[in-house]
Protein backbone atom coordinates (compact mmCIF):
# COMPACT_ATOMS: atom_id res chain seq x y z
CA UNK A 1 0.00 0.00 0.00
CA UNK A 2 2.89 2.56 -0.17
CA UNK A 3 2.00 4.98 -2.38
CA UNK A 4 -1.04 4.95 -2.88
CA UNK A 5 -3.49 7.38 -1.02
CA UNK A 6 -6.41 6.11 1.56
CA UNK A 7 -9.84 5.86 -0.09
CA UNK A 8 -12.44 8.05 1.80
CA UNK A 9 -15.47 6.58 1.85
CA UNK A 10 -17.48 9.29 0.01
CA UNK A 11 -14.90 8.39 -2.99
CA UNK A 12 -15.85 5.02 -2.55
CA UNK A 13 -19.26 5.38 -2.66
CA UNK A 14 -20.58 6.13 -6.39
CA UNK A 15 -18.23 2.66 -7.09
CA UNK A 16 -20.32 0.95 -4.39
CA UNK A 17 -23.78 1.97 -5.34
CA UNK A 18 -22.83 0.93 -9.34
CA UNK A 19 -22.13 -2.73 -7.93
CA UNK A 20 -25.02 -2.94 -6.33
CA UNK A 21 -26.77 -1.74 -9.23
CA UNK A 22 -25.54 -4.54 -11.27
CA UNK A 23 -26.31 -6.98 -8.69
CA UNK A 24 -29.80 -6.25 -8.82
CA UNK A 25 -29.59 -6.42 -12.41
CA UNK A 26 -28.74 -9.40 -12.69
CA UNK A 27 -30.57 -10.44 -9.74
CA UNK A 28 -33.18 -9.20 -11.92
CA UNK A 29 -32.91 -10.88 -14.81
CA UNK A 30 -32.82 -14.15 -13.24
CA UNK A 31 -35.98 -13.85 -11.38
CA UNK A 32 -38.91 -15.94 -12.20
CA UNK A 33 -41.91 -13.93 -13.55
CA UNK A 34 -44.00 -14.27 -10.03
CA UNK A 35 -41.05 -12.99 -7.87
CA UNK A 36 -40.65 -10.11 -10.62
CA UNK A 37 -43.33 -8.85 -9.13
CA UNK A 38 -41.78 -7.42 -6.10
CA UNK A 39 -40.47 -4.67 -7.99
CA UNK A 40 -37.04 -4.97 -7.10
CA UNK A 41 -36.18 -4.31 -10.90
CA UNK A 42 -38.75 -1.46 -11.45
CA UNK A 43 -37.72 2.19 -11.98
CA UNK A 44 -38.13 4.47 -9.12
CA UNK A 45 -41.08 7.33 -9.64
CA UNK A 46 -42.76 9.81 -8.24
CA UNK A 47 -45.79 10.38 -10.76
CA UNK A 48 -47.49 7.45 -13.05
CA UNK A 49 -45.35 10.22 -15.87
CA UNK A 50 -42.77 9.12 -15.05
CA UNK A 51 -42.98 4.73 -15.76
CA UNK A 52 -42.48 3.89 -19.12
CA UNK A 53 -45.43 1.35 -18.92
CA UNK A 54 -47.34 0.44 -15.81
CA UNK A 55 -47.95 2.98 -13.27
CA UNK A 56 -46.25 4.40 -10.14
CA UNK A 57 -46.98 2.32 -7.18
CA UNK A 58 -44.94 3.26 -3.55
CA UNK A 59 -42.18 4.66 -5.35
CA UNK A 60 -42.26 2.12 -7.80
CA UNK A 61 -42.95 1.70 -11.30
CA UNK A 62 -45.01 -1.62 -11.33
CA UNK A 63 -46.71 -3.50 -13.88
CA UNK A 64 -50.45 -3.03 -14.70
CA UNK A 65 -53.15 -4.62 -13.51
CA UNK A 66 -56.08 -2.70 -15.25
CA UNK A 67 -56.03 -0.94 -18.99
CA UNK A 68 -56.32 2.24 -17.42
CA UNK A 69 -52.93 1.92 -15.84
CA UNK A 70 -51.49 2.36 -19.36
CA UNK A 71 -52.20 6.04 -19.55
CA UNK A 72 -55.19 4.94 -22.35
CA UNK A 73 -52.57 4.35 -25.25
CA UNK A 74 -51.97 0.37 -24.29
CA UNK A 75 -53.41 -2.63 -23.10
CA UNK A 76 -52.59 -4.66 -20.10
CA UNK A 77 -51.71 -8.05 -21.06
CA UNK A 78 -50.16 -10.44 -18.37
CA UNK A 79 -49.63 -7.32 -16.35
CA UNK A 80 -47.92 -5.33 -18.90
CA UNK A 81 -48.54 -2.38 -20.84
CA UNK A 82 -48.65 -3.39 -24.37
CA UNK A 83 -49.56 -2.05 -27.40
CA UNK A 84 -53.63 -3.20 -29.13
CA UNK A 85 -54.08 -5.64 -31.91
CA UNK A 86 -58.06 -4.79 -32.45
CA UNK A 87 -60.25 -2.13 -31.69
CA UNK A 88 -62.11 -3.70 -29.16
CA UNK A 89 -59.20 -4.18 -26.74
CA UNK A 90 -59.11 -0.42 -26.82
CA UNK A 91 -62.66 -0.77 -24.64
CA UNK A 92 -63.47 3.46 -24.32
CA UNK A 93 -60.25 4.72 -26.03
CA UNK A 94 -61.55 4.64 -29.15
CA UNK A 95 -59.60 2.43 -32.09
CA UNK A 96 -56.55 0.57 -32.28
CA UNK A 97 -54.15 2.90 -34.94
CA UNK A 98 -50.90 1.58 -35.36
CA UNK A 99 -50.82 -0.95 -32.39
CA UNK A 100 -51.75 2.24 -30.02
CA UNK A 101 -55.25 2.74 -28.71
CA UNK A 102 -56.17 6.21 -29.86
CA UNK A 103 -59.19 8.12 -30.37
CA UNK A 104 -61.18 8.10 -33.59
CA UNK A 105 -61.85 11.06 -35.73
CA UNK A 106 -64.08 9.80 -38.48
CA UNK A 107 -67.02 7.17 -38.64
CA UNK A 108 -65.16 5.32 -41.12
CA UNK A 109 -62.66 4.23 -38.50
CA UNK A 110 -65.00 2.85 -36.10
CA UNK A 111 -65.94 -0.55 -36.96
CA UNK A 112 -69.34 -2.35 -37.04
CA UNK A 113 -70.59 0.44 -38.53
CA UNK A 114 -70.76 2.67 -35.52
CA UNK A 115 -70.15 6.11 -35.18
CA UNK A 116 -67.43 8.77 -33.74
CA UNK A 117 -68.48 10.85 -31.80
CA UNK A 118 -66.29 12.72 -29.02
CA UNK A 119 -63.46 10.34 -30.14
CA UNK A 120 -64.59 7.59 -29.28
CA UNK A 121 -66.68 5.06 -31.45
CA UNK A 122 -70.00 3.89 -30.23
CA UNK A 123 -73.72 3.21 -31.06
CA UNK A 124 -76.12 5.33 -33.19
CA UNK A 125 -79.33 6.48 -31.67
CA UNK A 126 -80.61 8.26 -34.36
CA UNK A 127 -80.86 8.22 -38.11
CA UNK A 128 -79.55 11.96 -38.19
CA UNK A 129 -76.33 10.64 -36.72
CA UNK A 130 -75.56 8.05 -39.78
CA UNK A 131 -73.93 8.99 -43.28
CA UNK A 132 -77.12 10.01 -46.58
CA UNK A 133 -78.73 6.85 -47.33
CA UNK A 134 -78.51 5.16 -44.06
CA UNK A 135 -80.62 4.64 -41.08
CA UNK A 136 -79.84 3.93 -37.31
CA UNK A 137 -81.11 0.25 -36.59
CA UNK A 138 -80.34 -1.57 -33.40
CA UNK A 139 -77.56 0.90 -33.08
CA UNK A 140 -75.79 0.45 -36.27
CA UNK A 141 -75.97 2.82 -39.26
CA UNK A 142 -77.63 0.46 -41.95
CA UNK A 143 -78.25 0.73 -45.64
CA UNK A 144 -81.64 1.68 -46.42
Amino acid sequence: NVGRPARHWRTSMPMLKHLIGCFVLFACLGLSAASASADLCNDACSFDSDCSIGKCQDGQCGACSFDSDCGGVGICRDGHCGGCNFDSECGGYGICRSGQCGACNFDSECSGNGICRGGQCGACNFDSECPDGQSCSGGQCQAR
